[in-house]
């Protein structure tokens, strides 16, 4: 079960977000309604898996991975912690170039530094890394399934934006794809 620190994490996470928001640039070009909804479905009921604690007493979506422990919910509430902080990073240094849409921005800039050097979504890294530290803590099978839903969900959106990106960047985007992974840093 998420605990009031976690909830609190993620409320602060989303207070943040939608005060940032509101400093992004206007955009130039956007996907329609019907191209995102494929990743918004699939993302939206993955973190309806895993925040919903109503799902808790649905047979094996509420059973538990492994048995209890205070060190394995402060591991958790640990990386739920370090996954905001590096996606407020990401999203820092992404400056008004961010949206929450598949778009490009008026004047927009391929960003290639700071957590954009090594990694070409560091946002989705940083929340990725905070729900699974949140799911750790949940410790239930909806909160597994739940991630691999977030995760199919920032894949298939990440590949849209990629190809908006290459469109728009050319060989500059395809020289950032050689030297970055998607969303861990590439190994060689």
């Amino acid at each position: 079960m998420t605990t009031s620190f976690i909830r609190w994490c993620w409320a602060i996470f989303l207070v943040v977000w939608l005060i940032t928001a509101l400093r992004a640039k206007r955009t130039r070009t956007a996907e329609s309604f019907g191209g995102q909804l494929p990743y918004r479905l699939v993302t939206v009921l993955g973190a309806f898996l895993i925040f919903d604690n109503r799902l808790s007493s649905v047979g094996v979506l509420g059973a538990p991975i492994l048995p209890w422990s205070a060190t394995l919910y402060d591991i958790g509430a640990a990386l739920t912690v370090l996954g905001i902080l590096f996606a407020f990073w990401a999203r820092f240094h992404l400056g008004r170039n961010w949206s929450g849409n598949v778009t490009i921005k008026t004047d927009h800039e391929l960003i290639r530094t700071g957590p954009y050097a090594r990694i070409r979504h560091p946002i989705y890294t940083g929340m990725l890394l905070a729900l699974a530290g949140t799911g750790l803590a949940i410790d239930a099978w909806r909160a597994v399934l739940g991630f691999v839903l977030v995760l199919a969900g920032f894949w298939l959106k990440a590949r849209r934006e990629e190809a908006i990106l290459e469109r728009e960047f050319g060989v500059r985007f395809t020289d950032h794809v050689r030297a970055t992974g998607m969303f861990f840093p590439r190994v060689l």
